[in-house]
């Protein structure tokens, strides 16, 4: 075994190595070698593999014996075939078939492709000119290692002996050149592979049928709950699923159990607009009750009382700050931007400063006698000082109505914040809210606490500290809004059931809870489905232990060396033998599929992509690359069995004729070769070519087509036609003659002397003149040939004359007043051996 293949299988699952095993040991599977496999696999983990193989591997097979096919008939009820005898190919290895068209010759080569199971073989008919056979049947003789075999064959299986039968005619010629093909023979590596392949196949089939058999009881879900999330989701179960996924699946709450009640409610109202309008009133009351309370919370916490702080703070500060400012704004100055804000920064930095530095003791503007400005520290004039009192009046003004402003945004302030409702006014919202008896005594008591806050602060007390509301506050916001939301849906959903499409929705909603429930009542069910499911991911997982792409890859990386490589050379070495290696083509491998390599025939160095051999090479070279395809991939096998060519040769040219007759003969060595042909010229070369050809002719009759008999003399070759003629013709006259007299040799004579003068005639063709003219030929050949024409002597021209003067009497009428006796067998015997010495000398004679 290749080592590559053997290290492969030492690592793959212990199964996959147990099933190479028996292949090689056994040659195929049997149904019980497949359940061990499956029972290994069940056994094993998926990804186990051994440094060894789990048992030794056997050696490859043998190959199979040689095989011959002998003969074929009788024939009933196919085609228009009816032989009296059946159709023999000899004892040696080269046979020819020769008949003209409509003789019978595709008729048998039909038979041999469907007895040898050949997929592009053609369905065997009957005639169609004749009423239908009882049935259809045919005797092939074949003979297996030398053991002869009889088979009645009926045209329905095909025989398995004959399977390796390799066949060529047109249609496979065409497969060959328009269609991706496979090598005929697969080295037993890849067989191993492709035969693994199958096993795999088999071994999936088998665990699929018992998964198959793993059937659901779960329950179905009931019609009206159909469609709806929950029966999706009953519907979608996975083997995956978590404890948390079926929780959430079968989970059934007091709060969907609510919904549900509000749903059937709502669907059960007759007037939805009156009850919606009403909720929206709950709703609109639960609104602002909670604002209120928020408004109220947020004013004695957070960022309200800080601001209240500040209005707070900010009256009181320019209260006293405009107290302190002086009376009038003294004189104006000469310099602009008084009163500016850059001014009146820079005058209250003067203010300060005097007051804290330069005259802590005086008012600002200090005017006494002697004193100076703050600012650039010159002596206080008349006119300094008036502008100084003209300052100050301005900004003591401005001052004052800052702070009557601030005290002002503090009253309208204090006058927003809230104030805890009397009992009257909480009771009459109470009741529009529709609060409970507890829910209303959790208000008051919220009121109570934050009016302890409230009251300081509208009484412009400023707090020191954040309010720290009760948790009963934030309770009772969350219980409010949570109670607007439910009114606001309940009026959505009241509002929306008076309209068909929201009705609609409502009913979508309360089916999808009911069917919520349903399912919540299924747990145990699913819990055995999930088992279920889980089981099936078992088979898939062991399945896809089956799955044959490493195999394939395998047999891809393998099939480059042993097959496309050979394949390949195999191709070019037979365009050589055929002298076609100057086209342009070349074999490629275009992939592999289950273990199989698929090749194709294409154009090479083609500059125009998607160029078809079909629509550029002629018909003939079409021939001849189909017949080397085939030729290379049939002879990739170790072993023998025949070649049957159907016109291997049809639109060839003369010197392709001849290649592909050499290649014939050459492969005949080896192997049985039957040859079915119409061209005469081929029967006459290859007959001139093969040392041992059986050919046969046949011949429709009346009774049919495809009698076998003699080859007519036009279809041998002189030397071989003469001989026969001497050695079984003559003598079975001279019999003849002994036994029955004159009278029963006289027309046998008579027949041998016509064909005697026919063949003198045909030496002259073939031999005298080299082949360079022949009747009824338009062409004359006379390359290689013509100078063979100086071999001619007069006395071969005397020869020649005086055979074809004494036997064309027996060819005419002669007179009845000087008849012609035929010659005796011994006379018929010398002329035929004279002429067949001359022949031998004349060939061998040197120009």
């Amino acid at each position: 075994m290749n080592p590559e293949l053997l290290s492969w299988l030492q690592q793959q699952v212990p199964w996959l190595q147990v099933a190479a095993e028996r292949l090689l040991r056994h040659g195929s599977l049997s149904d019980t070698d497949i359940a061990d496999l499956v029972g290994l696999i069940k056994a094993s983990a998926t990804d186990e593999a051994l440094p060894e193989p789990a048992i030794p591997l056997a050696a490859n097979p043998a190959p199979p014996a040689e095989l011959r096919l002998l003969a074929l008939g009788p024939v009933e009820g196919i085609d228009a075939l009816n032989p009296r005898t059946p159709l023999g190919f000899g004892t040696g290895n080269l046979s020819v078939v020769y008949g003209h068209n409509g003789a019978g010759k595709t008729g048998y080569s039909r038979i041999i492709a469907k007895a040898s199971g050949k997929p592009q073989a053609a369905d065997l008919r009957s005639s169609v000119f004749a009423a239908a056979p009882a049935r259809q049947a045919c005797h092939i003789h074949y003979s297996i290692a030398g053991d002869p075999r009889v088979v009645e064959w009926i045209p329905q299986d095909p025989l398995p002996d004959l399977a390796s039968i390799d066949i060529f005619d047109s249609s496979c010629g065409r497969i060959y050149l328009e269609s991706e093909t496979e090598a005929s023979f697969v080295p037993p590596e890849l067989a191993l592979l492709a035969d693994l392949v199958v096993a795999c196949g088999r071994i999936d089939t088998l665990l699929a049928a018992e998964e198959r058999a793993l059937v659901s009881r779960l329950p179905i879900i009931p019609p009206e709950h159909q469609g709806t999330p929950s029966a999706s989701s009953y519907g979608s179960l996975r083997h995956d699923w978590t404890e948390e996924q079926l929780a959430s699946l079968t989970l059934w709450t007091d709060q969907d159990a609510t919904e549900l009640d509000q749903l059937t409610a709502t669907l059960s109202v007759t007037d939805p607009a009156s009850a919606a309008q009403r909720r929206q009133g709950v709703k609109q009351q639960l609104d602002l009750l909670a604002t209120t309370l928020v408004q109220a919370l947020d004013q004695v916490t957070g960022a309200g009382l800080e601001g209240t702080r500040a209005l707070i703070r900010g009256a009181v500060e320019k209260r006293r700050i405009a107290t302190e400012a002086a009376n009038a704004l003294q004189s104006a100055s000469d310099v602009n931007g008084v009163g500016s804000d850059t001014w009146r920064a820079l005058w209250t930095a003067a203010r300060e400063f005097s007051i804290a530095e330069a005259y802590p003791d005086g008012e600002f503007p200090f005017l006494e006698e002697g004193a100076r400005c703050v600012l650039c520290h010159q002596e206080l004039d008349a006119p300094a000082r008036e502008r100084l009192s003209s300052f100050d009046r301005y900004v003591t003004g401005r001052i004052e109505t800052e702070a009557a402003d601030a005290e002002a945004a503090l009253v309208m302030h204090i006058a927003d914040i809230k104030t805890r409702p009397t009992s009257e006014i909480l009771q009459t919202a109470v009741q529009a809210a529709e609060l409970t008896e507890d829910q209303a005594t959790l208000l008051d008591s919220v009121w109570v606490e934050l009016e302890t806050f409230l009251e300081p602060l509208r009484n412009g007390i400023d707090l020191q500290t954040d309010a720290q509301p009760s948790a009963g506050v934030g309770e009772l916001l969350g219980l409010l809004r949570q109670l607007a939301s439910d009114a606001e849906a309940a009026a959505i959903s009241l509002l929306e059931s008076s309209d068909p499409a929201a009705r609609q929705a409502a009913q979508t909603r309360s089916k999808e809870l009911l069917a919520k429930r349903w399912v919540s009542e299924q747990v145990a069910a699913i819990r055995e489905e999930l088992a279920r499911l889980n089981r099936i991911q078992e088979y898939q997982t062991w399945r896809r232990q089956t799955i044959t792409t490493g195999i394939s890859r395998k047999a891809s990386e393998l099939s480059q060396a042993l097959v496309t490589d050979a394949y390949v050379q195999r191709f070019n070495h037979e365009l050589r033998l055929l002298g076609a290696s100057n086209l342009k083509v070349e074999l490629a491998r275009t992939r592999a599929e289950r273990g199989r390599v698929k090749h194709r025939i294409r154009l090479r160095n083609a500059v125009v992509e998607g160029a078809l051999i079909s629509d550029i090479l002629s018909e003939g070279e079409r021939r001849i690359v189909s017949l080397a395809a085939f030729l290379a991939d049939v002879a990739g096998r170790p072993f023998s069995s025949p070649f049957i060519f159907d016109d291997p040769i049809s639109s060839l040219d003369q010197g392709w004729e001849e290649r592909v007759i050499d290649r014939l003969i050459a492969i005949s060595e080896a192997r049985q070769v039957i040859v079915f042909t119409h061209r005469l010229s081929f029967l006459g070369i290859i007959s001139d070519k093969a040392v041992n050809l059986h050919d046969v002719f046949i011949r429709r009759e009346f009774w049919g087509t495809g009698e076998p008999g003699e080859v007519p003399l036009f279809g041998k070759r002189p030397e071989r036609a003469l001989n026969h003629l001497k050695n079984d013709r003559l003598a079975r006259a001279r019999a003849s003659l002994g036994t029955e007299g004159v009278e029963a040799y006289y027309p046998l004579a008579k027949a041998i002397c016509s064909d005697f003068r026919i063949l003198t005639e045909r030496i002259v063709e073939l031999v005298f003149l080299a082949d360079v003219v022949q009747r009824h030929r338009r062409a004359v050949n006379t390359q290689g040939k013509i100078h063979q024409l100086a071999k001619i002597r007069v006395e071969d021209c005397d020869l020649v004359d005086a055979l074809m003067t004494k036997y064309s009497c027996y060819e005419h009428s002669q007179s009845s007043e000087a008849p012609v006796e035929l010659p005796s067998p011994e006379e018929l015997a010398s002329d035929i051996d004279n002429l067949l010495d001359w022949h031998a000398e004349f060939t061998r004679r040197s120009v």
